[in-house]
C-alpha cells in the first residue's frame, strides 16, 4: 500500500461528510453499467441546483455513518459503484430529473436486458447451411 493512500481517503471521507452534513436532500445513484459520457452530462445539467460526488463505496459508507444521518438506512444503498449527491431540491424533482436524463445504449457482453428482446422469424436471405 503507498503511503500517500490513506491521507487520499481521509480527505475523501472528510469531502463527502460535508457534502451530506450541509445539504438536506442525499441520493444515492448506482452507476453500474451507465456510460461515462452520459454521465457527465447529468453532472453538468446539474450545476448549480446539486453536487455529484463519486469516490469508492467503503469511504461513502464511513462518512455516511460518521454524518449526520447515520441513523438513516441510506448506507444499505450504497453497493457497487455509486455516486453520492447532495442538494436542495424537492427529492421528487431529483429523481423525476434523474428519471429523464436516463438514456438507451449499446448492449455489451454480460448486461442484462430490461425488457424482452423479440426476434421475428423472417426471411434472412442466405441459404440454409454452413
Amino acid at each position: 500500500m503507498k503511503r500517500h493512500t490513506k491521507k487520499w481517503k481521509q480527505s475523501e471521507l472528510e469531502k463527502v461528510k460535508a457534502l451530506v452534513n450541509a445539504h438536506s436532500v442525499i441520493a444515492i445513484a448506482s452507476l453500474q453499467g451507465f456510460p461515462a459520457r452520459l454521465f457527465a452530462q447529468v453532472r453538468k445539467k446539474l450545476h448549480g441546483k446539486a453536487i455529484v460526488h463519486v469516490s469508492k463505496v467503503r469511504v461513502i459508507k464511513k462518512a455516511l455513518e460518521a454524518s449526520k444521518i447515520k441513523d438513516s438506512k441510506v448506507k444499505d444503498f450504497a453497493e457497487g459503484n455509486v455516486a453520492v449527491i447532495g442538494t436542495e431540491m424537492n427529492p421528487f424533482e431529483l429523481f423525476a430529473f434523474l428519471k429523464r436524463s436516463k438514456g438507451s445504449i449499446a448492449a455489451k457482453p454480460g448486461m442484462q436486458a430490461l425488457f424482452d428482446i423479440i426476434v421475428p422469424a423472417r426471411d434472412t436471405g442466405f441459404p440454409p447451411g454452413p
